[in-house]
């Protein structure tokens, strides 16, 4: 491999950026928050439009429904666990949990998403994390962490133990 440096651009402007936000912000506003779907990816495609590896850009092809989507299936599930939680606190109970579980699997999603709907060059990108991986790095890792209370943080632990 060549150790040659490739060069990173950034073509965009502050006030190309000012114009889409505040147009997202003010559409945003007037549509209760549904716009904000577009908004991201307006935001997003500027952003990677203007950002070039060896003069070749970026680019982002999801569409403000397919965000819009999701956003609602998140929404719904906490209008459900919202009325559960008033009339039946046990299955609320039971409905955070299975949140909580299910919530590293969601991550491995979103990540999967957003590189399937990103490109440099007309070559989408992939992701190949499993959800065996997802759930050591957002739950096994986290809970070790925890029950060992914090003895292997090189800030805590290590100092607490006298090893440097």
């Amino acid at each position: 491999m060549s150790n040659t440096p490739i060069p990173v651009k950034f073509n965009g402007t502050a006030k190309e950026f000012f114009g889409i936000w505040i147009v997202n912000i003010l559409l945003s506003i007037m549509t209760i928050g549904i716009y904000s779907a577009w908004a991201k990816v307006r935001t997003k495609k500027y952003f990677y439009q203007n950002t070039y590896i060896a003069d070749r850009n970026f680019n982002y092809h999801a569409t403000g429904g397919q965000i819009l989507k999701g956003r609602l299936i998140v929404i719904g599930f906490f209008v459900v666990y919202s009325i559960m939680l008033t009339v039946l606190p046990p299955v609320g109970a039971i409905m955070i949990l299975i949140a909580a579980f299910l919530f590293p699997y969601l991550i491995l999603l979103s990540i999967r998403f957003n590189a399937a709907y990103s490109s440099w060059a007309n070559v989408r990108f992939g992701f190949d994390g499993t959800a065996g991986q997802a759930y050591k790095n957002y739950l096994l890792y986290p809970i070790g962490v925890a029950l060992t209370i914090y003895l292997f943080s090189p800030s805590y632990g290590v100092r607490t133990l006298g090893l440097w």
